[in-house]
């Protein structure tokens, strides 16, 4: 990118850094760092157990509820982030319930990207605009 840009005469050493938004990197970072401690500490396990026991077997409410705290960790994280922090921990609870694991991760996929959508640091495109935006 640097080459093509000093090719094109766009870039050079005084304004390369000046192309680069150093919010969105740290509120990315930041959310990164926050993820990683609450992994740590077994939050997101201990939420899909009680999940799991909330709803008794019962498909549909296993559906709701795992949807619900899809949706939840989408609003203060990025989707892909809450998508890789719920989907072993629905694998798993299928896999204990004897039941399909796919059409819960279909319904957390859009679940979780209605959930990004909502907030400004739910998607990066959305951190993107909000720092362009000075919001």
């Amino acid at each position: 990118m640097l080459i093509i840009g000093r090719y094109y005469n766009v870039l050079n050493e005084s304004n390369f850094f000046s192309f680069i938004d150093f919010n969105v990197i740290g509120l990315l970072l930041g959310m990164m760092i926050m993820v990683a401690i609450l992994e740590f500490s077994g939050f997101f396990e201990f939420a899909a157990v009680k999940v799991a026991k909330i709803s008794k077997g019962k498909k549909w409410l296993l559906l709701v509820l795992l949807g619900t705290l899809t949706t939840l960790i989408s609003l203060v994280v990025d989707n892909t982030t809450a998508i890789i922090i719920i989907a072993p921990l629905t694998i798993k609870i299928a896999d204990r319930l004897n039941i399909s694991a796919i059409p819960l991760l279909m319904g957390e996929a859009l679940l979780s990207n209605i959930g990004g959508v909502a907030t400004l640091i739910g998607d990066p495109p959305n951190i993107m605009i909000g720092s362009a935006a000075n919001f």
